[in-house]
């Protein structure tokens, strides 16, 4: 706003076409400059002191309410230990579902809100689960523990690994040679 005030006075008072244009060629370079410094103008971001976060609220259309997403976790935890379905390779969440008879997207909030995580990775803690369970059992002795891991739901060394690890901060050898 300065600028023009001064580009203005500059051609009120000197008339000078010559001086007009060197103070307009002044301001523009300055203007220039300034923007570019003023990083939050080329930014997505919203500066901090204007953000209003208002927490999401995931599920605000479901028509599942608190009593339901609580007998449907019972269903769903129960299915999980007599039915065993995380021990098929193949599973999603649609199969899972239809196990359960009820609609995919509902399974779905019953994992998020109850368990706090989503679908594979309460499918494989349940997975790491049984092959700590398996790899104490005697008749297990013999089997690697790739292929007791394959019984468990697991399709390859690298999933198993990886899951193993973040569930239980080891490898499944370390895990297995502190154990003893």
């Amino acid at each position: 706003m300065a600028g023009i005030l001064v580009i203005w006075a500059v051609v009120v008072i000197t008339q000078n076409e010559e001086l007009v244009t060197k103070a307009i060629a002044v301001f523009l370079i300055l203007l220039g400059y300034f923007g570019i410094t003023q990083v939050d103008v080329f930014s997505k971001r919203t500066p901090q002191s204007t953000l209003v976060e208002e927490p999401k609220v995931k599920y605000v259309n479901s028509g599942l309410d608190d009593t339901e997403l609580v007998r449907l976790h019972k269903l769903l935890i129960e299915i999980l230990q007599t039915e065993k379905p995380y021990l098929n390779p193949e599973l999603t969440l649609q199969n899972l579902a239809s196990t359960i008879n009820i609609p995919v997207h509902h399974l779905s909030q019953v994992i998020n809100e109850k368990e706090q995580k989503n679908f594979y990775d309460l499918i494989n803690e349940w997975r790491i689960q049984e092959f700590l369970r398996e790899v104490k059992n005697e008749k297990n002795k013999n089997y690697t523990l790739i292929a007791i891991a394959y019984d468990c739901g697991f399709n390859s060394k690298a999933s198993f690994n990886r899951n193993f690890k973040k569930y239980t901060g080891k490898t499944p050898t370390e895990y297995l040679t502190d154990a003893q």
